[in-house]
């Protein structure tokens, strides 16, 4: 099976960047999945993974300094052209649902499947991230909070 992750880059020092590499680290080792990642915030400060990952667009910003282009922080312009290349059976997010309600868009042209992992904070609930957890196939609030929010 094909999974494709959308999240943070697992060698980037951050919360969601280790749990990717733990999470993904240990089911590689199972044998059943071929992993890739469109990799948001990829810098390499935990050393390289297994999976072949696809970093999201850097360049010159407009500041005139090299580094993560704005209109690409979060992979909306590069995640098209890696859905092309790595054809996945399953996208699998973690993040904030507002980094990736576009991934809905691209379910049905690439006919693959949707599992969100995230979380809601606190009140107000967001309405407009209401679409995007009930479109996923499956959403896994992480945590107590959410899935009581969710229902």
């Amino acid at each position: 099976m094909r999974i494709l992750i959308c999240s943070y880059s697992p060698m980037l020092h951050a919360s969601y960047s280790v749990i990717v590499r733990e999470l993904w680290s240990r089911l590689s080792k199972t044998g059943e999945f071929e992993i890739f990642q469109h990799a948001w915030f990829n810098f390499n400060s935990l050393g390289a993974v297994s999976w072949k990952v696809f970093p999201t667009n850097q360049g010159v910003r407009p500041d005139g300094k090299f580094g993560l282009l704005e209109d690409d922080k979060y992979g909306e312009k590069s995640f098209e052209e890696i859905l092309k290349v790595v054809k996945p059976d399953i996208v699998w997010n973690l993040s904030d649902i507002y980094m990736s309600r576009y991934l809905d868009k691209y379910k049905r042209k690439y006919s693959f499947k949707l599992v969100r992992w995230t979380l809601t904070e606190g009140e107000p609930i967001d309405r407009d991230n209401l679409p995007a957890i009930v479109s996923a196939e499956k959403t896994v609030a992480i945590t107590r909070y959410a899935a009581q929010k969710w229902g």
